[in-house]
């Protein structure tokens, strides 16, 4: 009889956890999708920065739907998505495959995740890993901590008066 109660407890403690995380995810996301209705058309034409102190962020379920909901980087409060243009993702890809016929050994992606030890998540435009990360790195790279890339490229418009 104490087997079944203790089962029970259990049960009981984990869709605690479970509810307190979803609630925790659907708020933020409803912070986010509020504060992406604001920006007008030109603020999404590049990086737009979303501040998110309000929200204890050390849950790795969490920051992983936020990147799979976003494909954003988020470093210490500050959450970042890149709008790239299609003239950019065709760069992307230049730079990406050119790297992958340098060196086959080379693990390169392009928008791949990436952790520092301060569990920051980084979307270098192309990555380049002299040596290949883990399976579990490649495949959750938040919660299993990604390195950062030996070479990093990121993309940008020079859209200053001299650029014309």
């Amino acid at each position: 009889m104490s087997v079944a109660t203790e089962g029970l407890e259990e049960i009981q403690i984990k869709v605690t956890r479970e509810t307190k995380q979803a609630s925790l995810i659907n708020q933020v996301l409803t912070y986010i999708e509020e504060s992406l209705k604001k920006l007008t058309p030109e603020e999404k034409q590049d990086v737009v920065m979303i501040d998110l102190s309000a929200y204890k962020l050390d849950n790795v379920v969490v920051r992983e739907t936020i990147h799979d909901n976003y494909n954003a980087e988020i470093i210490g409060e500050h959450m970042f998505i890149k709008y790239d243009s299609k003239k950019k993702e065709k760069i992307h890809r230049r730079l990406a495959n050119s790297a992958e016929v340098h060196n086959q050994n080379w693990d390169v992606d392009a928008n791949g995740m990436c952790t520092d030890n301060n569990g920051n998540e980084f979307l270098p435009d192309v990555g380049v890993w002299f040596q290949m990360p883990t399976q579990a790195q490649q495949t959750r790279p938040i919660a299993e901590q990604c390195p950062l890339p030996d070479v990093w490229v990121e993309v940008f418009y020079n859209r200053g008066p001299r650029s014309q």
